[in-house]
């Protein structure tokens, strides 16, 4: 007796447990697994909420999942956009300086032009003053007979005058997020040096004494100019 009391209350929960999952609690018929609704009466069975909270449970997950997705992709977007940045800025970068040395060569062959067409003029002037000879009328046909004799290197300058006008344009657009502060001040300097010993040569003004003067400062400057640009250029490309 006392074992079969002992069972008795297994077999209770047994029951009970049937009857819930397997048995529709209002008119009792029997439900198969998986059902929603009572084939019989159209009752909600109790699996129906287990079904709602495993598509709750699903939802989140997905949710969840579509989440760390957006997250990662715009993580990866962001690095992506940041390394086509950069790469378009070295780009620059480079494009930059490399044309920063064609501005360099090219006025330092228009300059070393301008010193010899400036030292033919000086050298005719002098010539008038201390020992002419009647081989020049004035001060003017001295000159002029300078430039006629340099009248190649009169040439090459002029032409050369508008690509270094354009150049210096250029380079003063400088690239953004770039450290070419450096070159393009040592441009600017050139720049303003090589366009004063242009006016001095190729527009002669003033007196003997004058112009050797303005002539030996605007040499001096664009030679000083042209030096400190080369520095920057060498400097920036090692970095």
């Amino acid at each position: 007796m006392d074992n079969l009391e002992d069972m008795n209350p297994v077999e209770t929960v047994i029951s009970t447990e049937t009857t819930q999952n397997e048995v529709c609690s209002k008119c009792g018929a029997e439900l198969q697994e998986g059902q929603v609704f009572c084939p019989k009466c159209g009752q909600k069975t109790a699996m129906a909420v287990d079904v709602g909270t495993d598509n709750k449970q699903k939802n989140k997950i997905v949710t969840v999942i579509l989440v760390i997705v957006l997250v990662v992709a715009g993580i990866t977007g962001y690095f992506v956009i940041n390394g086509i940045r950069q790469k378009n800025t070295e780009k620059e970068v480079k494009n930059y300086v490399s044309n920063a040395r064609k501005f360099y060569n090219t006025v330092l062959n228009s300059g070393t032009s301008m010193e010899e067409i400036g030292n033919e003029i000086q050298s005719n002037w002098r010539t008038f003053i201390f020992d002419n000879n009647y081989k020049f009328s004035s001060i003017e046909d001295a000159v002029y007979s300078a430039q006629d004799s340099q009248v190649v290197n009169v040439k090459y300058v002029k032409v050369m005058n508008s690509d270094i006008e354009k150049m210096y344009t250029d380079l003063m657009k400088v690239p953004e997020n770039s450290d070419l502060s450096g070159v393009k001040e040592a441009v600017i300097d050139v720049y303003d040096a090589y366009v004063d010993m242009y006016e001095c040569v190729m527009n002669v003004k003033g007196n003997y004494n004058q112009f050797t003067s303005d002539f030996s400062d605007s040499d001096n400057a664009l030679a000083k100019a042209i030096n400190k640009l080369d520095k920057m250029i060498k400097s920036s490309n090692k970095k």
